[in-house]
């Protein structure tokens, strides 16, 4: 009488087998879950804001001196200092304040969408020359999370600070 071995290879192949693919779902499914529970972009990161206001500062503008257009840092400057610039032909003193205020309101409606199904809810800019206010932009809400810049720039002993705020 002859005995047949059952060989068993086969059945621990396929063991493995169905081990490796619940691994693989296993790993598969973890990865789906951190991949869906990380939210979309739901706030404004901090470098936003200070690449926006040192980008902003060395626009140029409408304004010009004996050396041609100012950029809007030496705008902000002048306009500290009470001083007029000239206009693009280079016949009419501008009043610089006047022509800051329409820049930065420009620059500042074009660069940012604030709204209530925007990630950006509000936004308020300040600029102080030593302490006096000369600039104040404010747009949306105002709400508990922010995130913002500031920058510091002096001139003939004079400190001319921007405080840039997003709110989301």
């Amino acid at each position: 009488m002859k005995i047949f071995k059952i060989k068993k290879k086969a059945q621990e192949e396929m063991v493995g087998f169905a081990l490796i693919i619940i691994l693989v779902m296993v790993l598969l499914l973890i990865f789906l879950g951190i991949s869906l529970n990380q939210p979309e972009r739901d706030s404004v990161e901090s470098f936003e804001a200070e690449n926006f206001l040192k980008t902003v500062l060395q626009t140029t503008t409408q304004c010009r001196d004996s050396g041609g257009y100012v950029s809007l840092l030496d705008l902000t400057f002048m306009c500290g200092f009470r001083e007029y610039c000239l206009d693009e032909d280079l016949s009419l003193d501008k009043d610089s304040c006047l022509v800051l205020n329409e820049t930065f309101d420009e620059i500042l409606e074009e660069s940012w969408n604030v709204g209530p199904r925007s990630v950006v809810k509000g936004y308020n800019l300040k600029i102080f020359l030593s302490d006096d206010e000369i600039f104040d932009a404010f747009k949306g809400n105002l709400t508990r999370n922010a995130m913002g810049a500031s920058q510091t720039y002096q001139k003939s002993g004079e400190m001319l600070e921007f405080f840039f705020t997003l709110y989301y």
